[in-house]
């Protein structure tokens, strides 16, 4: 696949290559033309890099790399023979890219709650916790059996301070615009 070499010895393999990736990479600068044209400067930058990065390939000859990559990993599958490690390490696979997605989820939502300010991170949390006392179950709000008037005034005091703190925040909100 070198360039330098006399067009008699370069094969109709190498030349049908570099004409696919030269194809490719019109057509990538075809689509970043567009997107300029329609104001997408980012998507345009993207699709004149991955046209460089096609030629960019066959000139440093990692096409030929990658065509050889994907041949090892077709006769791999072909000859593979499936048994209970094989089966094992699929399983292993499924569940890596399972937990990749539902992390990449978990990090997404998070970043929005902080965007849109709903986001409570755990020491808030603690800190809003309300003590377990003798009267109460470890989620604060119900009674054992008793109608203790102190424990339910100290649960609805805790209610009644959350609502002035989103009161206030609500105020300042308003008083910027945001609404």
């Amino acid at each position: 696949m070198r360039l330098w070499k006399t067009s008699k010895m370069i094969s109709i393999s190498n030349t049908l290559v570099l004409g696919i990736c030269i194809g490719v990479a019109v057509v990538f600068v075809a689509i970043g033309v567009l997107m300029w044209l329609r104001d997408r400067r980012g998507g345009a930058l993207r699709s004149f890099a991955v046209a460089c990065a096609v030629i960019g390939l066959y000139l440093t000859g990692l096409v030929d790399l990658l065509a050889r990559a994907v041949s090892a990993v077709v006769t791999w599958a072909r000859d593979l023979v499936l048994n209970t490690p094989v089966y094992i390490g699929i399983g292993l696979l499924v569940l890596t890219i399972l937990l990749w997605i539902i992390g990449s989820r978990l990090i997404t939502r998070r970043i929005r709650k902080i965007a849109d300010g709903t986001y409570i991170s755990p020491s808030q949390k603690k800190a809003n916790a309300q003590p377990v006392t003798a009267g109460s179950t470890s989620r604060g709000n119900e009674n054992l059996g008793t109608t203790d008037r102190h424990t339910a005034d100290r649960s609805t005091a805790g209610r009644s301070n959350t609502n002035d703190d989103m009161d206030d925040v609500n105020d300042i909100l308003k008083s910027r615009g945001i609404e």
